[in-house]
């Protein structure tokens, strides 16, 4: 048994039926560190009371802090006091994995991302471990429908992207793109063919669009041309997501509605997914206010909770209480096909997920790992896994490139 490299897991799992779980490394792979230390540091800027709270052996799980301080109460305020704790940490906790996340999600447009969808095309449906709801903000660009989910101020580069693509050098470059054909001549220097330029290698298409360009006297054109190899990928990969949500046009709220067919899940939660006594519903475009402060009012509010699973104890219990997260996890236990985990360092905090997988009848996992990890990570799949084949990955060759605009 040995890695396998990234391209090799993604050319066999082509034609089956597949299915994604992301944990918080994934994260790590497109510049957003939502690690709990690097969120804990954020939290500490943001509020500098938590400079003079002892972490325990480098341990930086929220939930495990959360569950610490509550422990060291003992008297007859104990209730009221666990509940503030709980809520306020949570709320700072969230504020901090917040604006990581609004900082950091302009990295993800990088030319080096530019085929994340060439991933996501693989997959019938998505999970994730994280409370962020960056993958949402990830598979809207090559969402079929109206976009639902855009926080203010959360995503300034469609700002930027916008601006771009109403300038006349975009247009002009686009034109080009389209438009314009080069000529193929024989070795006697005869004209023999004529091709499309969007029918030519990345590279060529761009050796031909500069010299274009410079007969016509246009310069600084990277950020356009940047803006038009993403706009060309949107259009090539369109992807059906639906996290189970609706709008109720008479409380012009997105309500979860169970019996909608869906296939995007936040296993643990999402900072966006809240409870209002009993129905279900998330925060939208739809609310002018930042998130953290409607996440402010959802906490301070006795008739509202967040959907997330900030507990010490048994996540299996309170996954149990939550109708969202129970059909979640029942979604999960019944896939068939491939697992594919990108991400997750398979904690025993994380065990009932694992458990899902290996009673659910997929009969292939696929495990993100590295040369230095390789033997206790396939060790502790073998043991989490106990009634499925395994595959590791090398996470040191994943690339989200994408190779050529067209050939």
């Amino acid at each position: 048994m040995s890695l396998v490299k990234y391209s090799e897991m993604i050319s066999e799992i082509k034609n089956t039926e597949n299915h994604l779980l992301l944990g918080n490394g994934f994260n790590y792979s497109l510049g957003v560190n939502t690690g709990y230390a690097n969120i804990f540091e954020v939290m500490k800027e943001h509020n500098p009371i938590y400079n003079n709270l002892i972490i325990e052996n480098d341990n930086y799980d929220i939930e495990g802090i959360i569950g610490r301080l509550k422990s060291n109460i003992e008297n007859s305020d104990k209730d009221f006091l666990h509940v503030f704790i709980n809520n306020q940490v949570k709320k700072d906790f969230i504020r901090a994995c917040f604006s990581i996340v609004k900082e950091s999600i302009k990295n993800i447009y990088e030319e080096k991302n530019n085929g994340l969808g060439l991933l996501f095309k693989n997959f019938t449906n998505y999970f994730t471990l994280n409370y962020d709801p960056f993958l949402y903000l990830l598979l809207l660009k090559f969402k079929k429908n109206e976009n639902l989910l855009v926080f203010n101020n959360t995503i300034p580069f469609k700002e930027i992207d916008l601006n771009v693509q109403t300038s006349e050098k975009y247009k002009t470059i686009k034109d080009i793109y389209h438009t314009y054909k080069k000529d193929i001549f024989d070795s006697g220097g005869n004209k023999i063919l004529e091709k499309d330029f969007n029918k030519l290698t990345k590279t060529d298409f761009e050796k031909q669009l500069s010299d274009v360009l410079k007969n016509k006297g246009v310069k600084n054109y990277k950020k356009c041309l940047e803006v038009l190899y993403q706009e060309l990928l949107e259009n090539e990969i369109k992807l059906d997501i639906s996290d189970g949500f609706t709008k109720n046009s008479m409380l012009q709220l997105f309500e979860y509605r169970p019996e909608i067919n869906k296939n995007l899940f936040f296993l643990h939660g999402a900072f966006h997914l809240y409870k209002d006594k009993k129905s279900i519903y998330k925060i939208t475009k739809a609310n002018e206010k930042a998130l953290y402060e409607i996440i402010d009012e959802i906490l301070d509010n006795e008739s509202k909770d967040l959907i997330c699973v900030f507990t010490n104890d048994s996540k299996i219990d309170e996954i149990n209480d939550s109708r969202y997260l129970k059909d979640s996890l029942d979604e999960f236990s019944n896939l068939r096909g491939n697992i594919v985990i990108i991400g997750s360092s398979l904690d025993n905090n994380d065990k009932h997920i694992f458990d899902a997988i290996n009673d659910s009848e997929a009969n292939r996992v696929y495990i993100s790992s590295s040369q230095k990890s390789f033997e206790k990570d396939f060790q502790r799949a073998t043991e989490l896994f106990k009634n499925k084949e395994i595959v590791l990955f090398d996470r040191d060759t994943i690339c989200y490139d994408k190779v050529e605009v067209s050939e």
